[in-house]
């Protein structure tokens, strides 16, 4: 990763000034190949992927990271992995899997562009080229979202992602990837799964069917595993934040991210503002609402988990938790340092 950009100019020359005229006129196709252009050139191979399971608090951690203007946020994430190279309906991978918002894109570029853009992931996806795919959807978000500015401004550019199955492929694609593991611990992380699960199929007062926390605690445990594969054998390229670690000291701990994505010079005002202003509703109860980072959510599954659940969910995942620092016992966790 590329240490933190002084230069905050704009893309050929365009000033911020410029920004109301891109608001109502198309960007030329030139322009965009040219932005695109740079964008490989100067920004592409600077890949920060934020990772952890779903309702693990990945999207207030990732609000956080990517609220410093050092990090170009790519804010759709891939989806549906596991359908890679068994799926022929390229509409599919264009919105389910890869989630290209060609709409957008038509909106505001001119439209030979994006037939390119298209054509391109098109070839590249029935090439089994992860690569090329990666590079067609960062820099047209680039070119739609970036405001003009020169991709100099920008030390990396960063995704979020709740699957495991493309890890390997994007390490193998793009050399100075850096990931960012996110954990949490399994009957939090598990608690709020179910209870999705259980509300998506009709299910009331927090009732859960057997089934589903047995896959969801399996499935805490299969990530964990590739957590564990990856910081063993690309210990350089990885970081591992426990999201307890990071609510009890978010500033410190964002900063860890930071510096590991190559950003030395932090403003501790700006990023305590910044800090401050991360807030959200709970994904299982739209009446909760928080600012800043909230701790209310860490114990919850103490209180409104079932006893019975909480014991297959122990049964099943104690074991490689305790790996992360993650010791139960009677009923509550004590954290301890990870044993990776």
């Amino acid at each position: 990763m590329k240490k933190q950009r002084i230069h905050k100019g704009g893309f050929m020359g365009l000033s911020s000034n410029s920004n109301k005229k891109y608001d109502s006129v198309k960007i030329k196709k030139d322009t965009a190949f040219e932005v695109e252009r740079k964008f490989h050139e100067e920004l592409f191979e600077d890949f920060l992927y934020i990772i952890g399971p779903a309702r693990g608090g990945t999207s207030v951690f990732w609000r956080a990271i990517v609220s410093d203007s050092n990090i170009f946020p790519v804010r759709r994430k891939v989806k549906k992995f596991d359908y890679w190279q068994k799926m022929d309906n390229i509409d599919f991978v264009f919105e389910k899997m890869f989630r290209i918002p060609f709409d957008m894109l038509y909106e505001k570029i001119e439209s030979d562009y994006v037939d390119d853009i298209k054509a391109r992931i098109s070839a590249a996806y029935k090439n089994g080229d992860i690569r090329k795919i990666l590079a067609c959807k960062s820099a047209s978000d680039f070119v739609m979202n970036s405001e003009m500015k020169s991709p100099h401004n920008y030390s990396c550019w960063a995704m979020k992602t709740n699957d495991f199955n493309e890890l390997k492929l994007y390490k193998d694609a793009l050399k100075k990837a850096k990931f960012v593991f996110l954990i949490r611990n399994p009957h939090s992380t598990i608690l709020s799964q179910i209870t999705r699960m259980g509300k998506k199929k009709g299910l009331k007062d927090n009732n859960r069917f057997l089934l589903d926390v047995i896959r969801t605690s399996l499935f805490w445990c299969r990530f964990a595993k590739s957590m564990i594969y990856f910081l063993k054998n690309y210990p350089e390229d990885t970081i591992l934040i426990r999201y307890e670690d990071w609510v009890e000291n978010p500033e410190f701990e964002t900063c860890r991210v930071f510096n590991f994505a190559g950003i030395m010079q932090i403003d501790k005002n700006e990023l305590r503002s910044n800090l401050n202003q991360v807030g959200g509703v709970a994904t299982n109860n739209s009446d909760e609402r928080y600012q800043g980072v909230s701790k209310m959510p860490l114990n919850r599954w103490s209180t409104e988990m079932k006893k019975h659940d909480v014991a297959i969910v122990s049964f099943f995942t104690q074991r490689i938790a305790q790996k992360f620092g993650y010791q139960f016992a009677n009923a509550k966790y004590e954290l301890t340092a990870p044993i990776l």
